[in-house]
């Protein structure tokens, strides 16, 4: 379980991410949703330990490390491909930088990987030529080269395909990883989606079609606006008293 706890983050002027908390589990994809591309990619950015927030905590279930076992994955201008890329020299690349693979016969290695996750009669083609669905899953795949991920967020993955067309890759790598927390950080979840969802500014996580997760919100926000009517009416009466 990948947990964040009221993270924020102040830029040099203003506020980029407003407080947000979630809750991902292994095995599915929970969409965030937020309404600026900066919010995403800097929520995206505290996610997999690239960037310390301002305020509040993320932690992952059964280590510390998490920098070292997540993937931040397509993040624009920062960690997408170029579209001049080769899908083979994307997969070079991966195992290139994996810590966990051997630093000879990489190119070789690459195509094996290419061959038995279905992308070998693509590996010629360069990204741009890509369909959207596929260029979500080549890339969400090859996070998993690094042996030691079980953290994959996707930065994005509507501008490659929309319509809810970028979630049945993520959905299928979830099933077949169950182990595997997902995350994708988007401007709406799908149409339909039934899964987790939470968007960027709530200070709780949220469950798409729940009810009675926005119940136990309202009731969370009636509970603080009490807590600080009691306290105001508490000083008020030390003040009279004084």
């Amino acid at each position: 379980m990948l947990t964040a706890d009221q993270v924020s983050f102040r830029g040099h002027h203003a506020p980029i991410l407003t407080p947000t908390s979630l809750q991902a589990a292994p095995g599915e994809v929970t969409v965030v949703v937020g309404s600026t591309q900066e919010a995403r990619t800097a929520l995206a950015l505290i996610l997999t330990d690239r960037l310390r927030p301002s305020a509040g905590t993320v932690k992952v279930e059964g280590s510390p490390r998490l920098r070292a076992r997540s993937s931040l994955v397509d993040a624009p201008e920062i960690s997408e491909p170029g579209p001049e890329m080769r899908v083979i020299d994307l997969a070079t690349e991966e195992f290139a930088l994996s810590p966990t693979s051997p630093p000879w016969g990489l190119r070789r290695r690459a195509r094996a990987w290419l061959e038995e996750n279905g992308f070998a009669d693509i590996a010629g083609d360069y990204l741009e030529q890509l369909a959207g669905p596929d260029l979500v899953s080549l890339q969400a795949r090859l996070a998993l080269v690094n042996g030691n991920v079980d953290v994959v967020v996707v930065d994005a993955p509507d501008r490659r395909a929309g319509e809810g067309a970028w979630l049945e890759p993520l959905e299928e790598l979830a099933a077949e990883h169950p182990g595997l927390v997902v995350v994708a950080v988007v401007t709406e979840a799908p149409e339909g989606f039934a899964g987790r969802v939470c968007e960027i500014g709530t200070g709780r996580p949220a469950e798409a079609d729940d009810g009675g997760t926005a119940d136990a919100d309202a009731e969370h926000r009636d509970d603080e606006r009490r807590d600080t009517e009691d306290r105001d009416t508490e000083a008020k009466e030390t003040e009279d008293n004084a």
